[in-house]
């Protein structure tokens, strides 16, 4: 047996003992990866100095790509937190729309009236309908109110990131949750949403940078708790 393997068999494992746990602990390791993605993917090379009354703040400049951890432990905890909702909503669609047994999605000659293909096209339309505009505002809510967003700010950033987000969701995850929802096993469908959006995390986690007034009272709070007593 492979390293791969043995990996895979332990946490195969683990995830059968400890489900609940080991999905949490998944889902808050893959955020940092995505998170990290963002960052690094959004640095600005070279960026040009701004200026501070009438000088160059060169130590503005440089905190432009420096790596934010205070960031990535946001969208980890958020990760984490959210990973027993994500796994309720998989197996409320999974009891809510079963998939019968010894049946195919291919359409062939009986198209729709397949029971597999309607069972799986119910659990994409439910998710995409219901869970996906409310799981991308729970987002948008959640990193709002970890950086200390005013409710004027999570407004704001509403208004000009909700409908982007929601827009590059139905670009990536109805085909994505095709695949999650008929090959992927019911206690893998959260790492497998959580790997897919490895991507995914990253435009969010981009998108919510872009909006400099949810972020105002954390960077004031953060640069007070730096200057020295």
């Amino acid at each position: 047996m492979s390293m791969f393997q043995r990996v895979i068999s332990r946490y195969t494992q683990r995830l059968q003992s400890h489900p609940l746990s080991t999905l949490m602990v998944t889902n808050g390791a893959l955020a940092v990866i995505s998170d990290a993605l963002a960052q690094q993917i959004s640095k600005t090379p070279n960026p040009a100095p701004p200026e501070k009354d009438g000088f160059i703040n060169t130590e503005a400049a440089t905190s432009q790509n420096e790596y934010n951890f205070a960031r990535t432990a946001r969208l980890s905890f958020y990760g984490f937190a959210t990973a027993p909702l994500f796994n309720a909503w998989y197996t409320f669609l999974d009891k809510r729309f079963p998939m019968p047994t010894g049946q195919t999605t291919t359409v062939g000659k009986y198209g729709l009236k397949n029971p597999a293909v309607r069972a799986l096209i119910k659990r994409v339309a439910t998710d995409q309908i219901l869970f996906a505009p409310f799981a991308i505002a729970l987002f948008f809510v959640s990193i709002s109110l970890l950086e200390g967003a005013s409710m004027e700010g999570i407004k704001t950033k509403f208004e000009k990131a909700y409908v982007p987000g929601l827009l590059g969701n139905y670009q990536l995850w109805p085909l994505a949750q095709l695949v999650n929802f008929f090959y992927v096993p019911l206690s893998l469908r959260v790492p497998f949403s959580s790997t897919v959006g490895i991507f995914w995390n990253s435009y969010l986690s981009w998108l919510n940078s872009k909006n400099p007034v949810a972020h105002s009272r954390m960077i004031q709070r953060e640069a007070a708790s730096e200057e020295p007593l």
